[in-house]
């Protein structure tokens, strides 16, 4: 503070001129003295004034402070910059270029040892390998001479590729991916590791490759006393996930400092995440990586002591008489450690729904990793809709300096029915219309949803991801947060669209049809209906900051996709806008336009069938209901809706649909030009097509399209035209959001 213990708050600018006539950034930092202006940024901007790679231009900073009343501003200092002969990306869009191409990046290290250093940005993270070569000196020289070390930045030019599905700038004795490095600045904060369980890194896993996280509370099975190198560690197991599909990986002996140490059966890992995987499926094999010697620790060892809620929100029966809420600790250290609970909102009636909730105090002595509070609930037997209670948590004290973790809040929503199924002996007219009853919101009004929107529901440590195209951008916290993602190319997109029934209150505002977008894909989805696009009818692909009207080389699931008269969002969340499309047409039956469901119908419930609500769907489903007065969007609280209130005057089953996928084989065969495929797909898919030799090398590949459910469904390769006489394998993968279906056969090409 100043003098008079006013709280000072600064600003950092940047101008054209040491007049400041012409101001070209503007940061308001807070309380914070420090600000780090990226190279990818300044490029950018030396870009925007016309400068040319190569050359440079000089500007002028300056610092100021202001304590509400009074602004003091620092002297203006000439700061020299030189645009890079290539345009710095972020880590993020670099990641979704395809194999080959050259980028440059900056970021801070925040794992090296051996071959391997991973850097990371604000949008992503890389692994920089390198065994030998150039450049001269080696990248590998300067992390073996400590140059290069966690808290380094460092800006690297080179080529992407891939290894078993793991991003990467790789160079060495076969390999001349990096080309160039700079070393930027030495003691900078790692960032700050993203608390996630196995099952998020299971369903998510390409969100957080090479990037820092902890995941907590984690068991191990193994025989072996020691971490052996080169190994891995399947019995992993927590509370959200146990059949082995995330790992433990122990490096190569010389990538970590792990080899050898003590096996921990209960622990917490902090580190990084990678992957390696044989099967063809790029959103598999994730293992955790220990390289550091600190990156696992027995469960409350070492670091900030943190307390928070296991989870954001759950459910409970009404009738369950009690529910248990548990908070845990992570690394309590030697002094007792407490913590403060407090109901702090929801609609259950204290006294009527609920037994008034005292706040109290909870004490963690030594050795106690979970303690709980109990809610004494009420059936009141009345047919009344599902219920909120949320405690928060506050006044962390003792341990190692304790602090709050995420999540520092917690949603309780009762459930009327035991088994959770929500009107079970209704369908139809009258399921829509006691839905309409029972679940429309109680909304916040449109500025006060977006805020929340931006600044809570998708908010992610200060940031957020686009809902179509997973581009990042950060939320400053100080700011507002709806108005400052719109002035960085974000706006809020209406999954219903506002034309076809959603541009009044209260279904304006209504936070289960709201997401955060890029303008360029909310702009592109307009009012078009959903639906599947074949790849070569995509007009444009949207993904990260990008748009393109090529069909992408990698990453194909991760686009999302227009043309004319449709939207195709990402595999990953086609899910999401089916549950809220089927959610507005039951609870708001007058508004919406009846014709523009019946479009897209049949996809939705497609969608909604192969892409089953994520923990974080639920999630946020929950604290939505904190929100707008309990009122949940039932559709993934009981899956059996979308059938029961929408599907009952059509026939339930489909009987030219296949019930399992079929590969029929090929004709003719043998081929001496063209053939056919033919195939029945149970789901629309992406269906891609690979060729092999008798060698087994691959010798063709189709990319993959979308291909629609049904019977007897075809690809032609006319490229056996092509192809030397002899006999092939073939191999057609058919992926959905949720499953994979394979099949193979032979050919043969006669000439």
């Amino acid at each position: 503070g100043d003098a008079d213990g006013d709280r000072l708050t600064y600003r950092w600018q940047l101008a054209a001129t040491r007049a400041f006539n012409t101001t070209l950034v503007d940061e308001r930092t807070g309380a914070d003295t420090t600000f780090a202006y990226s190279y990818a940024r300044a490029n950018a901007l030396l870009a925007d004034l016309d400068v040319q790679p190569g050359e440079t231009a000089t500007l002028y900073h300056r610092a100021a402070a202001s304590d509400g009343d009074t602004t003091t501003t620092g002297d203006a200092f000439a700061l020299t910059l030189e645009r890079s002969t290539l345009d710095a990306i972020d880590i993020g869009e670099a990641r979704s270029r395809a194999n080959g191409t050259l980028v440059n990046v900056e970021g801070v290290v925040t794992r090296t040892e051996g071959d391997f250093t991973r850097i990371q940005d604000a949008t992503g993270g890389l692994v920089i390998r390198q065994t030998a070569g150039a450049p001269d000196p080696a990248f590998k020289d300067s992390v073996a001479n400590g140059a290069i070390r966690p808290g380094t930045r460092v800006r690297v030019t080179g080529a992407l590729s891939e290894f078993r599905f793991l991003k990467q700038m790789n160079s060495g004795d076969a390999a001349d991916d990096l080309r160039s490095f700079r070393i930027l600045s030495q003691g900078n904060e790692l960032p700050e590791p993203q608390v996630v369980t196995l099952q998020d890194l299971n369903q998510n896993g390409e969100e957080y490759e090479s990037e820092l996280i902890r995941v907590e509370n984690l068991s191990l099975e193994t025989p072996d006393a020691k971490y052996q190198a080169a190994t891995e560690y399947q019995n992993l197991s927590d509370a959200t996930l146990s059949d082995g599909s995330v790992s433990l990986y122990i490096p190569n002996a010389t990538d970590t400092e792990i080899e050898g140490a003590t096996v921990l059966n209960d622990f917490m890992f902090t580190g990084v995440l990678g992957q390696y995987n044989f099967r063809d499926n790029p959103n598999a094999g994730y293992q955790l990586l220990p390289v550091a010697a600190g990156d696992v620790r027995a469960s409350g060892a070492g670091g900030a002591t943190r307390l928070r809620f296991n989870a954001a929100g759950g459910y409970v029966a009404e009738s369950a008489d009690s529910a248990s809420v548990p908070v845990v600790i992570a690394n309590p250290g030697e002094q007792e450690t407490s913590v403060v609970v407090e109901r702090t909102g929801g609609t259950a009636a204290a006294g009527q729904d609920v037994d008034a909730f005292e706040t109290q105090t909870l004490t963690f002595q030594d050795g106690q990793s979970t303690r709980a509070v109990s809610l004494r609930l009420r059936d009141d037997e009345r047919s009344e809709g599902d219920e909120t209670i949320t405690l928060s948590l506050s006044g962390a004290s003792g341990g190692n300096e304790a602090e709050l973790g995420t999540p520092a809040t917690f949603t309780l929503t009762t459930i009327d029915d035991e088994e959770r199924a929500i009107l079970p002996d209704q369908e139809g007219a009258p399921l829509r219309e006691a839905l309409a009853d029972t679940y429309e919101a109680s909304t916040l009004g449109y500025d006060v949803a977006r805020d929340r929107l931006f600044g809570d529901l998708f908010n992610r440590q200060d940031t957020v991801r686009g809902f179509y195209t997973n581009a990042p951008v950060r939320i400053d916290p100080s700011a507002d947060p709806s108005e400052d993602a719109f002035e960085k190319g974000f706006n809020t997109e209406h999954a219903w669209p506002r034309s076809k029934g959603a541009d009044d209150e209260p279904a304006l505002s209504n936070l289960h049809i709201l997401f955060p977008t890029r303008e360029a894909a909310n702009g592109a989805r307009g009012n078009l209906p959903y639906g599947d696009i074949l790849d070569e009818e995509t007009e444009t692909w949207f993904y990260l900051n990008q748009s393109q009207s090529t069909i992408p080389e990698d990453n194909i699931d991760r686009y999302s996709e227009s043309t004319a008269s449709r939207f195709e969002p990402r595999e990953s969340v086609k899910g999401d806008v089916a549950r809220t499309a089927f959610y507005f047409n039951a609870v708001y039956p007058d508004r919406a336009d009846n014709a523009f469901l019946d479009q897209q119908r049949s996809v939705l419930r497609e969608w909604h069938q192969q892409d089953p609500p994520s923990a974080p769907e639920k999630r946020r489903n929950a604290r939505i209901a904190a929100y707008q007065g309990g009122a949940i969007n039932p559709f993934l609280t009981d899956p059996s809706l979308v059938r029961r209130a929408f599907f009952t005057e059509l026939a339930a089953d489909d009987p030219a649909r296949p019930t399992a996928f079929v590969l029929h084989g090929n004709a003719p065969n043998p081929a001496r030009t063209s053939t056919m495929l033919r195939f029945d797909l149970p789901a629309t898919a992406k269906v891609s097509l690979s060729v092999y030799d008798v060698m087994g090398r691959k010798v063709l590949s189709k990319p993959a399209r979308t291909v629609s459910a049904g019977a007897n469904r075809t690809i032609t390769l006319d490229a056996a035209a092509t192809l030397p006489a002899g006999v092939y394998v073939y191999r057609l993968t058919a992926r959905t959001a949720t499953r994979t279906f394979r099949g193979s056969s032979t050919l043969t090409v006669v000439r």
